[in-house]
């Protein structure tokens, strides 16, 4: 009959284990040692007391050794498993006899888990094993103790001693320390105590370590997982790298987010292979606690019989040239393991010596545009979207990994659930794109908030349309890269590089503000005296980690003031020179190889090289405004709630003062100011002051003529 409760197997064992004491304390052997026997009796440990389960089965007159008595343990003890075997097929699991079959433990080895046990169970163990031990300190069995109670033939015993120190690896998941006590030629009179993991799982095999829990996970291979929907032949090659049977280590390397978990679990899915995440950002600091965390992890993997995964491998890699300690030490404790054992991480990393092992790394590149669309309209499909979305869009201006394509769903359903909303607008969908750009830039570029749309921007309608069109080249990118198959024409410089020239305050910073809000694209202005240095090679290196540093959010960087790095090439007459035109020449080859859009402005263009010049995709005039753009600026200068007089005259504001549309917008800011201090509306006194001193701060004076009836508003003043 099987077992109904794991309470009931205990009991039966515990009586069993009685009962071998008991036998070998009725052996001469015992008796005439050192009297145990009446030791035990005395604590009321006899075969009276608690064997009567073994006495029922085998009479005194049918054992005739003491080799007939462990034999007929060993056939009690089959009897049990045999139960619990069946136990489990009714969906009862006795936790350590599943433990004893995971690890494969020979019958001498379980003999001694059971020795061991009893103390953990029955304090009444203790005084047995001092008494056996003839030592009142010793309350727990030793090796040298459950070697002699198995067997009384010494050849046997030697052998037992052997095999134990061969399988120490294997036995210290069940004994604390007894691996390192092996390791020394230790003592074999040392006390054997069950590791505190096997007695946790003694009533339940599924209990979670907690030491382990912030740093390992288990993923099972029945749990659910989304469709793998990119690079689906990239662990191909495992098969081959595992079929060797060689102890194998696999480096998965690639962007944060970029799948590589995902990867791996797909690839344990289809080998019905459980996976255990260990983040080794979490490991502890101190080398002991470390150690012990590391020893269960190695448990976990047999209980669990899951393949290593070892996370945020970057969080353990030594800076330089540094050798790796703790991969080294990691991979020489899973040597043993049936399994391969997998690493993550982001930085590219071989091992700096020769290993024992074979090495395998493998690269998951950034998606292409295609596979960005893919995964885009596999969401659309899943979260609820507004129609208007465009799939494409996203893919071009986004250049994210599916990991943060995932989170930028999330995020937006979040905020439109918070909102009340039931569908995820275009707006909410691609502020959360934004918010997964976490760029580090420091004090190296300004983060600008778009906030001009095409109304706001006084231009000539030629000047709008070549806007218009380099907009276009990121809004249509997919079709003609893609679809119509200029991709293959073109490997590199499919970014969109712009350089606004005009004189000071004509609306570049607005331009590049409105290029921003139509593609919804973030927008950095570049600060050139923090990028610049008089080092050699220092502005390069700056360079190279603002755009590595952008390369995957397909912002827009905007460098003002642009002809302090594109200045005309100078002739060669010292090293200065030529580093100056080697800087140029870096921040070319760098906006080439960057698939967002550059913006450059300048005053003056004549100060650019024209070899440079040719090499910018678009070059856009803001010229200075004539009479009729002053007009529409004078017109929408002032906001809708600003209380303006009807007495403005804005025709003649623009007829007879040639100002720039930022001299326009600080005067009419001043104007709002001196209306507001006395509590009136705008009217033309209050510009005509304010124009005053905007045009004092250049060097100019209002004259009569200038203002002709609207002199008195001067002489007032």
């Amino acid at each position: 009959m099987e077992y109904k409760y794991i309470s009931d197997y205990y009991v039966d064992v515990m009586k069993l284990i009685k009962n071998v004491l008991s036998c070998y304390c009725d052996t001469a052997v015992v008796r005439d040692d050192n009297g145990s026997l009446e030791y035990i009796r005395e604590m009321h440990f006899t075969i009276d007391t608690f064997s009567d389960f073994f006495q029922h089965t085998y009479r005194d007159s049918e054992v005739k050794s003491y080799d007939d008595k462990m034999e007929a343990f060993r056939n009690q003890y089959f009897e049990l498993s045999r139960r619990c075997t069946m136990a489990a097929e009714n969906g009862l699991i006795i936790p350590l006899e599943f433990l004893f079959r995971v690890f494969r433990l020979t019958i001498f080895e379980r003999f001694c888990v059971l020795l061991a046990l009893g103390p953990e169970i029955d304090h009444g163990f203790e005084r047995a094993y001092v008494y056996l031990q003839d030592d009142y300190q010793r309350k727990l069995p030793s090796l040298e103790l459950m070697i002699r109670v198995y067997t009384l033939d010494p050849v046997e015993r030697g052998a037992l001693l052997e095999e134990t120190r061969r399988r120490s690896r294997i036995l210290s998941f069940f004994f604390a320390d007894i691996e390192k006590n092996q390791e020394q030629n230790g003592n074999i009179n040392q006390a054997l105590k069950l590791n505190y993991r096997i007695i946790e799982l003694l009533y339940d095999i599924d209990k979670s370590n907690k030491r382990l829990e912030y740093i390992g996970n288990l993923f099972c291979f029945g749990d659910s997982l989304s469709p793998l929907l990119v690079q689906k032949e990239l662990m191909n090659n495992v098969e081959t790298i595992i079929g060797n049977g060689q102890y194998s280590i696999i480096y998965l390397c690639g962007d944060k987010g970029a799948g590589k978990q995902f990867q791996l679990k797909h690839w344990c899915l289809s080998h019905c292979m459980n996976l255990y995440l260990v983040d080794l950002s979490a490991l502890p600091a101190d080398e002991t606690d470390r150690n012990l965390v590391l020893s269960d992890i190695e448990m976990e993997l047999v209980l669990h019989d899951a393949a290593p995964a070892f996370t945020h491998f970057d969080s353990i890699l030594p800076e330089g040239d540094k050798t790796c300690k703790l991969f080294y030490e990691i991979t020489e404790r899973l040597g043993f393991y049936r399994r391969p054992v997998f690493f993550l991480g982001e930085r590219n990393w071989k091992p700096d010596k020769d290993v024992d092992f074979d090495y395998y790394p493998i690269l998951l590149e950034p998606l292409v545009m295609e596979e960005r669309l893919h995964i885009w309209k596999y969401y659309f499909e899943v979260y609820p979207v507004e129609n208007l979305i465009s799939a494409e869009l996203l893919a071009s201006r986004f250049s994210f990994t599916p990991g943060a394509v995932r989170k930028s769903m999330e995020e937006a359903l979040r905020v439109t659930m918070q909102k009340g909303g039931s569908v995820i607008t275009n707006d909410t969908l691609y502020k959360a794109c934004q918010n997964q750009n976490t760029l580090k830039l420091g004090d190296r570029a300004i983060w600008i908030r778009p906030k001009y749309g095409w109304d706001d921007l006084i231009l000539p309608d030629k000047q709008k349309r070549l806007l218009r069109d380099a907009c276009n080249q990121v809004i249509y990118e997919h079709k003609v890269y893609q679809q119509w198959g200029f991709g293959e024409k073109t490997a590199y410089g499919r970014g969109v590089s712009i350089l606004f020239t005009g004189p000071p305050g004509t609306g570049k910073t607005m331009g590049a503000q409105v290029i921003a809000k139509e593609l919804k694209m973030e927008l950095y202005k570049i600060e050139l005296s923090t990028i610049m240095s008089k080092y050699i090679g220092e502005t390069e290196k700056n360079l190279r980690e603002i755009f590595d540093e952008v390369k995957n959010s397909n912002s827009i960087l905007f460098f003002d003031e642009a002809d302090a790095l594109f200045g005309k090439r100078a002739e060669v007459k010292d090293a200065h020179d030529k580093f100056a035109n080697t800087e140029t020449a870096y921040l070319l080859q760098k906006m080439e190889e960057y698939d967002g859009v550059v913006v450059l402005a300048t005053n003056l263009l004549q100060n650019f090289d024209d070899a440079y010049k040719r090499r910018i995709k678009f070059i856009i005039d803001f010229p200075f405004p004539d009479r009729a753009e002053r007009l529409k600026l004078w017109n929408h200068m002032f906001p809708a709630e600003t209380p303006v007089s009807d007495n403005m005259d804005y025709c003649f504001l623009a007829e007879r003062f040639e100002l720039s549309g930022s001299s326009i917008k600080n005067i009419a800011t001043a104007a709002a100011f001196l209306a507001a201090a006395e509590d009136s509306s705008v009217d033309m006194l209050h510009v005509i002051r304010a124009l005053q001193k905007e045009m004092f701060k250049s060097g100019k004076l209002l004259r009569k003529e200038d203002l002709d009836e609207y002199y008195y508003f001067v002489k007032e003043l």
